[in-house]
């Protein structure tokens, strides 16, 4: 009888306790799921920031380079426009509505001094990406003429000068037109892209930005300050060139989208929605690299 008194108090006691730890499981649940979820948004937070940060590298290392170099005295057109007037080298793309296009020359990636004797420029083999036949840029400050190569060693590469000239030192670089524009990345997602306006495929440079607009900044006067802000396409030259303002819209890809309670109106009269978890809002002053 005993016996059977205490395995009864046994079976009370594990059963209180089994009530006991329901219930606090019932009240700890939303707490831990809470938990999960703030520690989450956290996370999407960071890697928006680190998204952003590799569009702005992207686009300060792309678009800096646009425009004339160094002491040039060349004119070239910087373009920016949209997806109702794609030019032929973008046509078949499927790029974003809200998203400009821009043509620009990229000059400078490979930038080095050469010496002109006897109607030859020389110069040190610094540009690994250049071969026989190709031109490159050479100024005096004076005149900028394209210098096709005609040879390359381990040590030194010459180009022919088409024009008599005497001796002297000559800047030399690279100079290629290239288009910036949005469309569909490789994972589905818009993304930022570049191709050459001559040849070659497209190149994505980095995933998740949505939507794209380029403004020029120009320089009437040659202070070194911005006069005015183009907000409509347009085509400029590198004279008046200082840089770009861009704003630009991005969102992580594979991220749960939030109800997007805020609106951002761009320059352009666009309305972009974002909530600082799963999408975000940049903005960026890029200026003309002239060294």
């Amino acid at each position: 009888m005993v016996r059977q008194r205490f395995n009864g108090y046994l079976l009370l006691e594990v059963l209180l306790v089994i009530a006991i730890l329901t219930g606090l499981f019932a009240l700890l649940t939303p707490s831990i799921q809470q938990v999960q979820k703030t520690t989450e948004t956290r996370r999407q937070m960071l890697a928006l920031m680190l998204l952003e940060q590799n569009i702005t590298d992207q686009l300060t290392s792309q678009l800096s380079q646009v425009g004339d170099f160094g002491c040039s005295t060349s004119k070239l057109e910087i373009e920016v426009g949209t997806s109702d007037q794609i030019p032929p080298r973008l046509k078949g793309y499927d790029l974003d509505r809200d998203a400009d296009w821009q043509y620009g020359s990229y000059v400078g990636a490979c930038s080095t001094f050469g010496t002109l004797k006897s109607g030859l420029v020389e110069l040190p083999a610094v540009c690994s990406s250049i071969d026989v036949g190709d031109q490159l840029q050479a100024s005096d400050c004076h005149s900028t003429q394209k210098v096709p190569i005609v040879s390359i060693s381990n040590d030194k590469v010459t180009a022919l000068w088409p024009e008599p000239l005497s001796e002297g030192e000559l800047h030399v670089y690279s100079q290629e037109p290239f288009y910036w524009f949005v469309k569909p990345g490789k994972v589905g997602e818009n993304a930022f892209w570049r191709r050459s306006a001559m040849q070659g495929n497209a190149l994505e440079l980095t995933p998740g930005v949505e939507h794209l607009r380029f403004y020029s900044l120009l320089d009437h006067n040659d202070d070194g300050i911005a006069d005015e802000l183009l907000n409509q396409p347009h085509t400029v030259t590198s004279d008046k060139f200082l840089g770009l303002f861009v704003e630009y819209h991005f969102r992580l890809p594979n991220c749960e989208a939030r109800q997007s309670i805020l609106a951002y109106r761009t320059l352009r009269g666009d309305s972009w929605q974002y909530d600082n978890i799963c999408s975000g809002i940049g903005k960026l002053v890029v200026a003309k690299n002239n060294e």
